[in-house]
């Protein structure tokens, strides 16, 4: 026959068990979120290190433009005492920067956004993280009170008897 105090102890062990394990599963979420948030940071770090490649060639670009327009200056000058052919020439390159302008800034703006989700992802699971340790703290609260329980069942069972 089963007495209270064994009863107790087979409850107070299986509720120490239900803590231990369900700790032991929010921590694994918890690593798993975690393992999710860094890998989303790095993704937004990579996508801002392509972005800044991007700007890095532009400004590269921007050089090269600049001596480009003070090539078609000259040239410009030199139409002016009637050498024709240079402007033409002059306006293709206009057209040709202002492509490469919206081309780049596209470019950039597509960056900025994937980062942008990337990050908003990283703390999502951040959050999720952090859901999992609270978790985790309240099973483990749950497995030492089966403990203490257990350790106690003869006590606690002599004040109900």
């Amino acid at each position: 026959m089963w007495s209270f105090a064994n009863i107790l102890g087979a409850a107070s062990l299986a509720a120490s068990a239900y803590g231990t394990y369900s700790s032991y599963k929010a921590g694994k979420q918890a690593a798993a979120a975690e393992d999710r948030r860094v890998a989303a940071m790095n993704k937004a770090t990579e996508v801002r290190r392509k972005q800044d490649s991007l700007r890095m060639s532009r400004e590269r670009l921007r050089l090269v433009r600049e001596t480009r327009i003070k090539r078609a200056a000259a040239v410009s000058s030199a139409s002016i005492r009637g050498a024709q052919g240079s402007v033409s020439g002059a306006f293709g390159s206009f057209s040709s920067q202002l492509g490469s302008e919206s081309s780049f800034l596209t470019q950039s703006q597509t960056l900025a956004k994937q980062a942008t989700g990337f990050l908003n992802q990283a703390s999502i699971f951040g959050g999720q993280r952090t859901a999992a340790l609270t978790d985790q703290a309240f099973a483990k609260s749950i497995s030492g009170i089966g403990g203490t329980i257990f350790s106690n069942r003869k006590g606690i069972a002599g004040l109900f008897t």
